[in-house]
């Protein structure tokens, strides 16, 4: 699950898109922000989210770089970024 915060001073948020690299993930037109990434390929991949508001402005995240290093024996993704390693496994975060 990749999850954003997203809001607008002087209006609403309309959707938030998710992506890795340049590829479009997908999009949420209302919170929470959140989209859940399925059959993620391994290798490291660039990730952002961009928001825009009810005005047509559009902004964009910092990018995180993610390296995707595979699956445990038992089907658990294996993700690193910033020196931490972090499995997920059902929607649970281990170190």
């Amino acid at each position: 699950v990749i999850q954003a915060t997203a809001s607008d001073r002087d209006g609403t948020v309309t959707k938030v898109e998710f992506f890795a690299n340049t590829n479009k993930l997908g999009e949420v037109v209302s919170p929470p922000y959140s989209f859940v990434w399925t059959n993620v390929p391994g290798g490291v991949c660039e990730l952002k989210v961009a928001a825009t508001d009810n005005d047509s402005h559009r902004a964009e995240s910092e990018s995180i770089l993610l390296n995707v290093e595979g699956r445990t024996s038992s089907g658990r993704n294996v993700f690193s970024t910033g020196g931490a390693t972090i499995i997920f496994d059902d929607g649970c975060v281990q170190e």
